[in-house]
């Protein structure tokens, strides 16, 4: 397993990344002889095998294996299989290190017992069968998301009728049960809530949110990466009081960083920056322990700071670290830790009273969920954790061990990307301020101008689309914009979505991995719209 702390605050993993993925032009389209699908195969891909329901790519630089299979299947878990063995791959052999969703994907990252290779999956299921991409390269080749001609062939991939469609539940009943069972199976609890013209119009709470509690819609959860939504908003209530400029470099705000690298504000918020994403396995606080601060976090950063993945505004690709430069870029101009801005700034204005950065400042009765996983993984975890930090740390945390799962101990995130903790049914006033409807209070912190420029596509140099807005992950879905961001972690599985359209922002939360939170999400929207007819 690689990157402990990278697992828990990235929009929650490896293809994560692909939420943002637009097809950035140029390639070829293939189309599948069946006529169910057709995606795009661009620049470093070279062909190796293109034949119905199987095409196999290669990326030789960094070294990189591409998959893209269809397999009948009745159930998804044996269209998985089969798409892993189509690749050459032991599914018995891999350990899952953490898993999310993004429209009608479900994404998972793993690692091989006993080898060095990392795999990435996405898939979804239609007309009984499952597609599914699968990357896979060396720790070295691929030490997080696969590279952008990956997350562009699959952001390309579009189907036709003829795939069929996605089976979701139907009704709140139907949905409900769903959770449930969801939440059953994997020892853990889910929590939603949605908002509809600034209005809490369904809440709902089920499962286990640790040994022997049961989750209400008051129980709050890691975040994870949506706290990176968060972060945007207070970097633009910089820009909006004209203290910070999008497109100055972020040397004249943090001197220390290298003004010869030509990275802007902008470049940070739409990950346009070309950072790498390197581990940072110390960046949480277990127990007691306390969070490094984020000037001393960047001078570690810096050190090994050589070169850029690509040139600044020429593509997009994912990472932590353009968050903790905005982060900093928050402090230094605002002149407050960056914890105090965001609070003072944005959460209690919105009313949001139960999140917060630390558990340690959430008011007394508030109830946090444990994220938890399956005690098979706890080696693995405790290994990387035992990498950059003392052993007996590592030690810390398991809190509890119950019926084959693993109750992890409270820990802290590094706040600008991954800390925030709170509950789904807060979360909506977040997602009101983003829609227009939030309350008086709370329509002070923007202006809707600004949270309107926030969910514009942003452009590479040659105007190809980045997929990404200044924060949020913008896409079309069948016509219709909406605007998300995930959350994932070991234990941590979140996602919210808006529908401005619709005037709808969803948000789903969970304290296990891999439970289905997009299809929930899709699920609510689809329902809540019908009910609103």
């Amino acid at each position: 397993m690689s990157r402990f702390v990278v697992h828990i605050v990235i929009t929650a993993l490896v293809l994560t990344v692909v939420v943002g993925c637009a097809t950035m032009g140029g390639g070829s389209r293939i189309s599948d002889p069946a006529g169910r699908f057709s995606f795009v195969v661009g620049a470093g891909l070279t062909p190796k095998v293109e034949t119905e329901g199987f095409y196999q790519y290669r990326m030789e630089t960094p070294g990189i294996d591409v998959y893209l299979v269809a397999r009948p299947a009745d159930l998804e878990e044996k269209g998985v299989e089969e798409a892993f063995r189509s690749a050459g791959l032991q599914a018995d052999r891999l350990i899952l290190n953490g898993s999310t969703a993004f429209g009608d994907w479900q994404a998972r990252l793993y690692h091989q017992d006993g080898a060095d290779l990392n795999v990435a999956l996405a898939w979804q299921a239609r007309g009984g069968t499952v597609y599914a991409l699968v990357a896979s390269g060396t720790a070295n080749a691929m030490p997080g998301e696969p590279p952008a001609a990956v997350m562009h062939l699959l952001g390309s991939l579009q189907f036709s009728k003829a795939a069929g469609g996605i089976s979701l539940p139907g009704t709140r009943e139907e949905l409900e049960a769903y959770m449930r069972r969801a939440a059953e199976a994997r020892g853990g609890s889910i929590s939603i809530a949605a908002s509809r013209g600034g209005r809490v119009i369904y809440r709902y709470a089920t499962g286990s949110s640790g040994t022997g509690a049961q989750a209400t819609v008051d129980t709050a959860y890691h975040y994870g990466s949506m706290t990176k939504l968060v972060t945007a908003v207070a970097v633009m209530k910089l820009v909006e009081s004209k203290a910070v400029d999008l497109d100055a470099p972020i040397a004249r705000y943090i001197p220390e960083f290298p003004a010869a690298f030509g990275i802007t504000v902008r470049n940070l918020l739409s990950h346009s920056s070309g950072l790498p994403d390197p581990e940072a396995d110390h960046l949480v606080s277990i127990g007691e322990e306390t969070m490094p601060r984020l000037d001393d976090v960047l001078v570690s950063f810096l050190a090994d700071l050589h070169k850029l993945d690509f040139a600044p505004g020429t593509s997009s690709a994912y990472s932590n670290w353009n968050y903790l430069l905005l982060g900093i870029l928050v402090e230094r101009v605002s002149g407050m830790p960056y914890e105090t801005f965001v609070t003072e700034s944005i959460l209690r204005p919105l009313g949001m009273e139960h999140t917060a950065f630390r558990h340690a400042d959430e008011p007394a009765g508030t109830s946090v969920a444990s994220p938890i996983i399956a005690s098979e993984r706890e080696p693995a975890l405790l290994a990387i954790l035992g990498a950059n930090r003392p052993a007996v740390d590592a030690q810390k945390v398991a809190a509890a061990r119950s019926g084959g799962l693993t109750y992890l101990s409270a820990f802290d995130i590094l706040g600008p990307w991954g800390g925030l903790i709170g509950p789904a049914d807060e979360l909506t006033r977040f997602l009101d301020l983003h829609l227009g409807t939030a309350t008086a209070a709370g329509s002070q912190v923007l202006s809707s101008k600004t949270l309107s420029s926030m969910r514009q596509v942003q452009r590479s140099r040659n105007g190809q689309p980045l997929g990404w807005g200044l924060g949020w992950v913008v896409r079309s879905e069948k016509g219709e914009t909406v605007a998300e961001h995930g959350g994932g972690g070991p234990g941590i599985d979140c996602l919210m979505r808006l529908y401005p359209d619709r005037r709808l922002g969803i948000v789903v939360m969970g304290n296990v991995n891999d439970y289905g939170v997009g299809r929930i999400v899709s699920a609510a929207a689809a329902i809540l719209s019908k009910e609103a007819r």
